[in-house]
């Protein structure tokens, strides 16, 4: 069971795997909500006019999903995707043999 501490919390679990690529949500106020990757905003969505049938946070998901596919810097993703990949299956290649 998670724990939330916080609104940042909750908006930090809503982007799911993809905090970890350097995307961010913020809410800088009551019916707006950011998203960011590193320092550069890359979407804005209205809370209170919300139109979309789906729910904004696979909207939000999907956002950061085509950013990704259109980025210009894929070394970063490519060293962040080995470590992950070393991190992950690094410990169980050394166990398994």
């Amino acid at each position: 069971m998670r724990t939330y501490v916080g609104k940042q919390s909750v908006l930090d679990e809503a982007l799911g795997e993809f905090k970890d690529f350097g995307f961010s949500l913020v809410e800088p106020d009551d019916h707006l909500l950011e998203l960011w990757f590193k320092d550069k905003r890359i979407a804005v969505y209205n809370q209170t006019a919300w139109t979309d049938k789906r729910p904004m946070i696979e909207i939000i998901r999907e956002g950061c999903k085509n950013f990704l596919v259109n980025i210009t810097d894929p070394a970063y993703f490519a060293k962040k995707l080995q470590q992950d990949y070393q991190g992950t299956y690094g410990e169980e290649l050394r166990r398994n043999g």
